[in-house]
């Protein structure tokens, strides 16, 4: 489960990063 969670917040924070660089590059 723990590491499920961490997994989870390294697939968002990847996600955010993408996401701004497509908005605003």
């Amino acid at each position: 489960m723990e590491g499920r969670k961490e997994l989870h917040a390294s697939l968002t924070k990847v996600n955010s990063t993408e996401f701004l660089q497509f908005v605003s590059p």
